[in-house]
C-alpha cells in the first residue's frame, strides 16, 4: 500500500477497491481509519471517533459540520465486522437520526458502510400512526413498547420527557451521580444484551432509538443507582420511524448471466425478515423480480429475474440495493 508506505496482511484489498470506490470524493465517516489516509483527506469534523464528541456544544458543532459540509459520502462502522456499532449507534442517536432520516446506503466493505444522501422524493421516514405506552414496572423500571402495522421494520424516533430523582431513604443524600439506563429489550440484533444499552443524564428530554419489527419495539428503561432512586416520566412520544436499515441488503456477491442473476447475502435474522416482505430488488435501476430464496446456513441465495441486458456487477461497484415490496 503506496498511501501507507507498506505492506498490509489484511484490508488492503478493501482499502483499494474502496478508493476506486470514492474516485476522489471527500467523506464523512465516524471512525476515521487508513481509508483517510488513502484518500488523502482529514475527518471534516476535526473529531475522528465520534464517541469523542462530548458534551451539548460539541455534539451541535459535529451535527452542523455533517449536515452543512462539503462531502459526497458519510461512512459508519459495519456492523457486521463489530457489534460496537450498536452501541455507538445508541449513545450517538444525536448523529444517527439525521443519517436514516436524509441519507441511504450504496456500498459497503468490511470495515464500513457508506451512505450517500437522498435526492429529490427518495425519503425513508415513516410518519404513519403509531402507538407508544408505558408500562410502570416498579418506581426505578418503565417499560416503552411501540406498536405500529404488523409489516414496519424500522427505527423509530422516541422522544423521552424523564427525571432520575432521588428516593426518600436516608442513603439517597449521599447521591454524586444520578443516571438513566436505556435499554433495547425488543429484538436484538447484536448478539450481546450490552451492546443494546447506554446511559443518560439524570434528567432531560432527550430522542432515543427504539428498535420495530415486525410492528413491535420495546425499551426498557432504569434509574440509577437504583437504591437510591426513582423515575419520573413526564412524557413520551413517537412522530418518526426510520425504515432504512430494513430498506437495503448488503450483496457480497453476484453471479449475472442470461436472464436471472444470483445474490449472495449473509445469513442473518434481520436479512430474513427483509427478504420476508421483498418481491424484488432494484439492481442498477431495474426492478428484479425475486424467484427463490436458498441458504446454506451462512449465506443467502437470492435468484431474481433480471429484464433487459445483463447486469455488470462492477458497472458502478455498488453493493447496496433497495429492496422493492
Amino acid at each position: 500500500m503506496d498511501a501507507l508506505g507498506g505492506n498490509m496482511t489484511s484490508l488492503a484489498e478493501d482499502l483499494e477497491r474502496t478508493d476506486q470506490f470514492l474516485n476522489g470524493a471527500r467523506f464523512f465517516s465516524t471512525y476515521a481509519s487508513a481509508q483517510e489516509v488513502v484518500s488523502d483527506l482529514f475527518q471534516p469534523s476535526g473529531t475522528d471517533y465520534i464517541i469523542h464528541v462530548l458534551g451539548d456544544e460539541q455534539r451541535e458543532k459535529y451535527l452542523s459540520d455533517f449536515e452543512n459540509g462539503d462531502f459526497e459520502y458519510a461512512a459508519v462502522i459495519n456492523e457486521d465486522l463489530t457489534p460496537w456499532e450498536f452501541w455507538v449507534e445508541r449513545a450517538n442517536w444525536f448523529f444517527y437520526r439525521e443519517l436514516y432520516r436524509s441519507w441511504h446506503p450504496v456500498y459497503f466493505n468490511e470495515y464500513e458502510i457508506y451512505w450517500e444522501r437522498n435526492e429529490g422524493e427518495e425519503a425513508h421516514v415513516l410518519t404513519e400512526a403509531c402507538s407508544v405506552s408505558v408500562e410502570d414496572i416498579s418506581d426505578t423500571v418503565k417499560k416503552v413498547v411501540v406498536q405500529a402495522g404488523p409489516s414496519v421494520n424500522g427505527t423509530a424516533d422516541v422522544r423521552v420527557d424523564y427525571e432520575v430523582r432521588k428516593n426518600e431513604r436516608k442513603s439517597a443524600g449521599l447521591l454524586f451521580q444520578r443516571m438513566l439506563k436505556v435499554e433495547n429489550t425488543g429484538t436484538v440484533y447484536s448478539g450481546e444484551s450490552k451492546y443494546e444499552s447506554n446511559f443518560l443524564r439524570d434528567a432531560g428530554a432527550e430522542f432515543v432509538p427504539v428498535r420495530v419489527v415486525n410492528g413491535y419495539g420495546e425499551i426498557t428503561l432504569t434509574s440509577e443507582p437504583a437504591a437510591g432512586t426513582c423515575l419520573a416520566l413526564n412524557e413520551v412520544s413517537c412522530e418518526e420511524i426510520y425504515p432504512v436499515l430494513f430498506d437495503y441488503v448488503q450483496v457480497s456477491a453476484m453471479e449475472s448471466g442470461g436472464s436471472e442473476a444470483v445474490l449472495h447475502l449473509s445469513d442473518n435474522e434481520k436479512n430474513r425478515t427483509i427478504l420476508r416482505s421483498a418481491r424484488g430488488i432494484r439492481i442498477q435501476a431495474r426492478e428484479c423480480q425475486i424467484s427463490k430464496i436458498q441458504t446454506d446456513q451462512e449465506k443467502l441465495y437470492v435468484t431474481v429475474t433480471i429484464n433487459g441486458a445483463d447486469i455488470n456487477p462492477d458497472e458502478n461497484m455498488q453493493n447496496i440495493y433497495q429492496v422493492v415490496r
